[in-house]
C-alpha cells in the first residue's frame, strides 16, 4: 500500500469514528443534535401534547394511565446518567413526585419537530411542597426546563426526561401507635440483611414497622398492612411492603427467596437478641443500627404515639431548616453526603452500626451513618457534595 493511500484510509477510518461516536452520543443526549430548523409534523405534536396533558393529569389525579401515546418498549431516560426505566416505573417516579407536591403544575410552553425529535419547553410549578415530619422541605421556584422525546408511527418510544432538582419521597408513612413505653426505651431505625433460606431473630420489645427493601420474607407472627388488612404468618412479605407488629417478643424473619433480603425496622424500642427463644434455630443476622436515642417515661409519658416515616432524596444544595425534633427524630443516611447542624442540644450519631457518640455543632456524616436525637433538640441539614442524598426519616411525636 503506497504511503498516500495508507494516509487517506487512516482519515477515512478517523472520519468513521468521529461519526459513529456522534451517532452513539445522541443516543444518550440528543439535546446535543439538531437537523437544521424545526419541521412541521402535525401527529407527532398531537402524540406529545397528548403525552404532556395524560402527565398533568396523572400529578392532578394520581389515575396511573399514560400508555395511550406510547408505543411498546417504552424507555425513559434519567437525567445525568440515572438508570433507564420502563413505564411502570416511570409511573412510580410521578406519583412519588406528585405525592411529595401535591399543587405541582405542569403546562407545556414549546413544542419542536426535528425529524424523529420532538423537543417539548415545559414550565413547572411546583408550588408547596407537602409537610414531612422531621424535613421540613424548602420551597421552590417555578422553572422552565427542555425535555426530549423520540416518536415513530406507534407513537413515543424514548423519552428524555429534564432534572427538575426536587425533593422527592418515594415512602410517606405517619400512624398512631397506642402503647405504654417501658421506664427506659429504645427508639431505634435498623438494616437487617438475611441470605437466600437463612432465619434471622429480629430483637423488638415494641410496636415496630416493618418495610422489605429486597428479596421476599415470611414473619413468624401476624402483622397488618396500612390498608387495614391483616396478614398470618404465612403471607410472604414483598418488596417494597410495609407492615406493622405490636409485639414484646423477638420475631423470626426467614427469607424465602433466592436473593438476599434486606428489611428495614422502624422500633419504638429495641429489644436484644438473647431474648430470643430456644427454639429458634437461625444464624444472627447483619443488624445495623443506625438512629437509635434511649428515652425516659418522662420523654414519652403519652399511651398514644404519632410515628412518622419517610424514605427521601435530596438533591444538591438541599437545605432543611432549622427545627425543633418531637420526642425523638433519627435519620439514616442511604445513600451521599451530609451536613447535619446541632444548633441547640445535643444529638447522637452512629458510624459503625453498633455504638453511639454525642456531638453538637456541625459535622458532615456519610451513607451508613445514623443520627438521632430527642426534644427539645433543634436540627437542621444541608446536602454535602455533588451527589443527591437519600436517607430515611423516623420521628415520633406525641
Amino acid at each position: 500500500m503506497s504511503r498516500t493511500t495508507a494516509s487517506t484510509a487512516v482519515i477515512l477510518a478517523l472520519l468513521t469514528g468521529l461519526v459513529l461516536g456522534q451517532l452513539g452520543s445522541l443516543a444518550t443526549q440528543p439535546g446535543a443534535f439538531r437537523s437544521g430548523a424545526p419541521s412541521t409534523a402535525p401527529r407527532s405534536m398531537e402524540t406529545a401534547r397528548s403525552f404532556y396533558d395524560a402527565m398533568s393529569h396523572l400529578l392532578a389525579t394520581a389515575d396511573r394511565v399514560l400508555d395511550a401515546s406510547l408505543a411498546p418498549g417504552f424507555t425513559e431516560h434519567g437525567p445525568d446518567g440515572q438508570t433507564n426505566r420502563t413505564l411502570p416505573e416511570m409511573i412510580d417516579g410521578l406519583v412519588a413526585l406528585r405525592s411529595t407536591w401535591p399543587n405541582l403544575q405542569l403546562t407545556v410552553v414549546s413544542l419542536d419537530q426535528h425529524e424523529s425529535m420532538t423537543v417539548a419547553r415545559l414550565q413547572i410549578d411546583p408550588g408547596k411542597p407537602r409537610a414531612i415530619p422531621g424535613l421540613p422541605l424548602p420551597a421552590v421556584e417555578p422553572m422552565v426546563v427542555t425535555e426530549h422525546l423520540r416518536i415513530d408511527r406507534s407513537g413515543i418510544t424514548d423519552r428524555w426526561s429534564a432534572n427538575l432538582g426536587l425533593p422527592m419521597a418515594t415512602t410517606m408513612l405517619q400512624t398512631e401507635l397506642s402503647w405504654k413505653p417501658p421506664s427506659l426505651s429504645m427508639p431505634a431505625i435498623m438494616r437487617i440483611a438475611i441470605e437466600p433460606g437463612r432465619a434471622a431473630p429480629v430483637p423488638l420489645d415494641g410496636p415496630a414497622i416493618l418495610r422489605a427493601e429486597t428479596g421476599t420474607v415470611q414473619l413468624s407472627q401476624a402483622s397488618n398492612d396500612f390498608s387495614g388488612n391483616g396478614h398470618s404468618s404465612i403471607d410472604p412479605m414483598l418488596p417494597g411492603e410495609m407492615r406493622l407488629l405490636e409485639t414484646s417478643e423477638v420475631i423470626e424473619v426467614r427469607n424465602i427467596g433466592d436473593e438476599p433480603a434486606e428489611l428495614w425496622v422502624f422500633t419504638g424500642n429495641i429489644g436484644s437478641v438473647s431474648q430470643a427463644p430456644a427454639t429458634v434455630s437461625s444464624e444472627p443476622p447483619v443488624i445495623k443500627l443506625f438512629g437509635f436515642i434511649p428515652l425516659t417515661a418522662a420523654n414519652s409519658s403519652n399511651t398514644t404515639q404519632r410515628i412518622s416515616i419517610a424514605r427521601v432524596t435530596l438533591p444538591p444544595g438541599t437545605d432543611i431548616a432549622t427545627h425543633r425534633t418531637g420526642i425523638m427524630e433519627a435519620i439514616a443516611i442511604v445513600d451521599g453526603e451530609l451536613d447535619v447542624t446541632v444548633s441547640h442540644g445535643q444529638a447522637v450519631f452512629c458510624t459503625d452500626g453498633a455504638s453511639a457518640h454525642l456531638f453538637d455543632g456541625t459535622d458532615t456524616f456519610s451513607a451508613g451513618s445514623g443520627i438521632s436525637a430527642k426534644g427539645p433538640t433543634t436540627l437542621s441539614y444541608r446536602v454535602a457534595g455533588s451527589r443527591p442524598v437519600t436517607l430515611f426519616v423516623m420521628r415520633i411525636d406525641p
